[in-house]
């Protein structure tokens, strides 16, 4: 009778399976003795039993350590020490090589040395040169253009400054006039009656014609063409506009020559409002009631009596609409100074001319011009965002750490290891933008702060989404257990945090943190739910942790190279693509029912396939060669494929009820994607048909629109998706600001019910639209 096997299974009763471990111990140990002593192999064995009791045994001849540090160097962990001439001397030659190579490479671009370079290499050289001719054209574009704006805002800084002199000296003159007209007054009561009557009648300009019987005659008279009646007087209630006179001529220019119809707006001025009938009337009777000529006492006095109350009256009553007109110039003025108004513009406009920060505060109260500001919505100060300096484990060492786990040799200097592509490199071009000098970021709507005191916003340049991948998803069979942990360099970044002055100030509200991948920080979101966090969607974030209110939606980098052909559907032959996952969870499940719908479809191509190169090929061409791409939700309601298609010009027809998308404040996406509402999508027959009723010239439509806005989802141009992430950041700023003034204040209610900036705008679901 044969032997039967044993299935080996671990032993439940704890006693037993210790009294096995210890003999099974020992044979193993005499056996690996047996065999080190027999072959002469050498040999490093080490037990941990259950309870965390260590067991060795290592060959005679050698020791542990060194039997670990041959294990390291066979196993590319560790570098070997070469210490030998012969290794040295072959490092000597290599680096010689290289050292030529590079001479050659610098000849080549000088001229000096051309005879042993190929066509293709000399059609690289010249298409390098012109780019860089090309860029210097730029830069000297840019710099003529300063230029010339200086000159100009130089000599309109000085028109400026000799119209606020001629508005000073005009100001100046009518007080003097002021001053004159009532010495005049002064003088005309001295007079005898019958000479200040001739006096005043010769003011009058109806020469020698009949003179008026009464005060309601000289209504009948014209009016002086081009005299203003209203010049500038003091107002009360704005000091600060005292002495900039905006109102034109002066009344007093000719302090002889007092103005008629000035004269009849006072007498009017006197008298209650009366209608037409009542002013027929009045004449009537008056006509009819006193004599026919007025008596010389009578007239006197008369017009002595209106003299005195037009001197007294006429700026009373001009106080009104002189203080609108002045209002009006100052607003005009005020939008004639604006392109001048930034702190640059201000700055030359008083070092050019010193005086006009004096003439100005005397002219216009700082008040007007805030409250002008804030009405009219003027640019201020740039938003200042400090950039913090990380310790190199949260940076450079997670990409250190990506390259050793995939086969790479360590490097003396991590900041030359290029950043690994992936799905979610935003997060490195907004450090490495960051870094750029000033020069370099022309354009872009934050401005990096060198101070952390005149910051308004704190970037923290962890690289999460990198940190999640680091450890390949199937390592090496027989490799060792992974050196890095994701998680604890999230709880270490925390602690670094938490120790920062500015992250204690306001509890990390005024800082961003890029978070793209779904799970990055997903074991200290917690921790940093105050921050503007920069993600792709919300799909794996509570209500309480993200929002749009507070947070900002990037895009995906997409992996699919750009269309660079024609907007035509000549080339597209394929209706639909999609290559991606069949198979995910929660509310990517659609995806396996819609393979079920469409695999049997005409020119519609749908493949199963996981992210590796040879996929990105297969995808690229589909993509290129489909008029329109499948953008089903997966394991969160976004995906790269959707920024692959935009930048493919392949029409997005979007199934994800609960998508976020970004920019959505300057991109309409009903004009570049079809959305369909899921259960919509499931009828059979629905889709298909949907799309083959879309007619060729809306289809280039969609094409045309696309390739207008897909700059807004490359990371790589200059004024691509980088500078909008960051206007979407500068943008949360009031509202930051509003939430750390009013904690400051107000005690923190303990409620379930969240507050309003914990709420998403897409809860319920998307309309079909074509």
């Amino acid at each position: 009778m044969g032997r039967g096997k044993i299935t080996i299974s671990r032993i439940e009763n704890r006693t037993t399976r210790q009294v096995t471990f210890a003999k099974r111990r020992a044979g193993l140990i005499k056996k690996t003795h047996e065999l080190s002593v027999l072959c002469d192999a050498q040999i490093g064995l080490v037990i941990f039993s259950s309870t965390g009791k260590m067991f060795q045994y290592c060959s005679e001849s050698s020791s542990m350590e060194e039997l670990i540090q041959r294990y390291q160097v066979t196993k590319g962990i560790r570098v070997p020490q070469h210490n030998d001439a012969e290794y040295m001397n072959a490092e000597l030659r290599k680096m010689r090589r290289e050292t030529q190579h590079l001479e050659l490479s610098l000849q080549r671009y000088t001229g000096e040395d051309l005879r042993c370079v190929r066509f293709d290499d000399l059609v690289e050289l010249e298409n390098q040169l012109e780019e860089s001719v090309n860029r210097f054209e730029v830069l000297q574009q840019q710099t003529d253009n300063l230029l010339a704006t200086t000159k100009r805002l130089e000599e309109e800084n000085e028109q400026l400054f000799h119209l606020i002199k001629a508005h000073q000296a005009a100001a100046f003159g009518h007080d003097q006039a002021h001053l004159e007209a009532h010495e005049q007054v002064e003088n005309l009561e001295m007079l005898p009656k019958s000479e200040e009557h001739r006096h005043v009648l010769d003011q009058f300009p109806f020469g020698g014609e009949e003179q008026p019987s009464s005060v309601l005659q000289l209504a009948t008279l014209q009016p002086q063409p081009q005299f203003n009646p209203y010049p500038h007087q003091p107002d009360h209630h704005h000091p600060g506009l005292l002495d900039f006179n905006l109102s034109g001529p002066s009344m007093y220019e000719k302090p002889t020559c007092l103005p008629v119809h000035t004269l009849a707006h006072v007498s009017r001025a006197h008298r209650a409002p009366k209608t037409p009938g009542m002013m027929s009337s009045e004449l009537q009777s008056s006509k009819a009631n006193k004599p026919s000529a007025p008596s010389s006492t009578s007239l006197d006095a008369l017009h002595r009596k209106t003299l005195t109350q037009f001197l007294s009256m006429a700026r009373k009553s001009s106080l009104l609409k002189q203080s609108l007109a002045t209002i009006v110039g100052v607003l005009v003025l005020y939008a004639f100074l604006n392109p001048f108004l930034t702190p640059a513009a201000t700055s030359k406009l008083e070092n050019a001319f010193p005086s006009f920060s004096s003439v100005a505060s005397n002219s216009i109260s700082s008040d007007v011009f805030a409250t002008l500001e804030n009405q009219l919505n003027l640019p201020g100060k740039p938003v200042k965002v400090y950039l913090y300096d990380l310790p190199k484990r949260f940076t450079y060492g997670v990409i250190e750490h990506h390259s050793l786990a995939r086969g790479g040799r360590p490097d003396d200097d991590v900041s030359k290891l290029k950043y690994p592509g992936h799905q979610h490199m935003g997060e490195w071009y907004l450090f490495q933008d960051l870094l750029k000098p000033e020069s370099e970021r022309v354009g872009s709507p934050v401005e990096r702060a060198l101070d952390p005191e005149e910051a308004d916003l704190f970037y923290v340049p962890f690289f999460s989404s990198l940190s999640l991948i680091v450890n390949p998803a199937r390592p090496a069979s027989g490799s060792e257990k992974p050196l890095y942990s994701d998680e604890e360099n999230q709880v270490a970044l925390i602690e670094w945090l938490e120790s920062q002055e500015y992250w204690k100030r306001n509890n990390g509200r005024d800082h961003v943190i890029m978070a793209s991948d779904p799970n990055a920080l997903y074991k200290v979101i917690n921790k940093v739910k105050n921050c503007v966090l920069l993600v792709c969607d919300f799909g794996r974030l509570k209500e309480d942790q993200g929002s749009l209110v507070k947070d900002v939606i990037v895009p995906y980098s997409h992996r699919i190279n750009t269309y660079t052909g024609d907007i035509s559907v000549e080339n597209r032959n394929a209706l639909l693509f999609f290559m991606g996952n069949r198979f995910r969870k929660d509310g990517g499940k659609i995806r396996d029912l819609l393979f079920q719908l469409l695999e049997n479809e005409e020119d519609v191509i749908v493949k199963h396939g996981t992210q590796s190169r040879e996929s990105r090929r297969a995808a690229t061409h589909g993509m290129h060669t489909s008029k329109f791409c499948l953008n089903p939700a997966g394991d969160t309601p976004s995906a790269c494929r959707l920024f692959d298609s935009i930048v493919s010009l392949c029409v997005p027809v979007i199934i994800s009820d609960s998508i976020e998308l970004p920019f959505e404040d300057v991109i309409d996406y009903r004009k570049i994607a079809i959305f369909v509402e899921s259960n919509a999508a499931l009828k059979p027959g629905f889709l298909v048909s949907m799309l083959r009723g879309i007619p060729t010239e809306r289809i280039l439509e969609y094409q045309t629109e696309l390739n207008e806005v897909k700059h807004y989802f490359q990371y790589g141009e200059p004024n691509g998706t980088v500078n909008e992430i960051w206007r979407q950041i500068a943008q949360k700023l009031p509202f930051i600001k509003l939430t750390i003034n009013r904690e400051r204040r107000l005690v923190k209610r303990d409620s379930n019910v969240l507050d309003c900036s914990c709420l998403c705008s897409n809860q319920t679901g998307i309309i079909t639209s074509l």
